[in-house]
């Protein structure tokens, strides 16, 4: 069982870093899906056709913090944590009551003191369960957009962050720093 830990901590505050921009993320590379030489007859351009690919898409556990000094990391981390919400992913958590949506044409909504994030900054967590069947081919944890920064961790250890908000980012989980699932 492999746990995926979606949060913001303050152990280590990347987030309010102008120079670090990703940690342990994979070099960018044009997108795509391998199939194996089973998948033959499968569509090339349908990826969950691919027996290499799993869509962790769905009902993802899900808890709101109002900032980012008030999320309490090793509770957060502890799989026997009961998280009291669902969310679905790929979605945003306004449309679900969380916060509000923050739009303008006039000025900037949140206030600019680099690197300095605001307290009133809310965050979101999200932990999903999932099974990884095999070991035989590198696994690689693929996010194909998140809005603002994020950590990941994996059975409790950190695995990565970034904060190119709505970019691909891709994490290696075979490498020494996560346990083996």
């Amino acid at each position: 069982m492999v746990g995926v830990y979606m949060t913001l901590t303050s152990l280590v505050n990347y987030f309010e870093s102008l120079e670090t921009l990703h940690v342990n993320t994979l070099p960018q590379r044009s997108y795509f899906i391998p199939f194996s030489n089973l998948d033959k007859e499968k569509d090339p351009l349908k990826r969950e056709d691919s027996s290499l690919f799993k869509n962790l898409n769905g009902n993802w556990d899900f808890e709101y913090c109002s900032n980012v000094r008030s999320v309490k990391v090793d509770e957060w981390l502890n799989k026997t944590t009961i998280f009291s919400k669902k969310i679905p992913v790929p979605s945003v958590w306004q449309m679900y009551g969380y916060d509000y949506n923050q739009y303008t044409n006039v000025r900037y909504p949140i206030p600019y003191n680099p690197p300095y994030v605001p307290e009133d900054n809310p965050v979101g967590i999200y932990r999903r369960n999932f099974n990884i069947e095999s070991l035989q081919n590198d696994i690689t944890l693929h996010f194909e957009g998140v809005d603002s920064c994020f950590y990941v961790y994996i059975n409790g250890k950190f695995v990565g962050f970034s904060q190119i908000s709505h970019a691909q980012q891709a994490f290696d989980i075979n490498s020494g720093s996560v346990a083996k699932f």
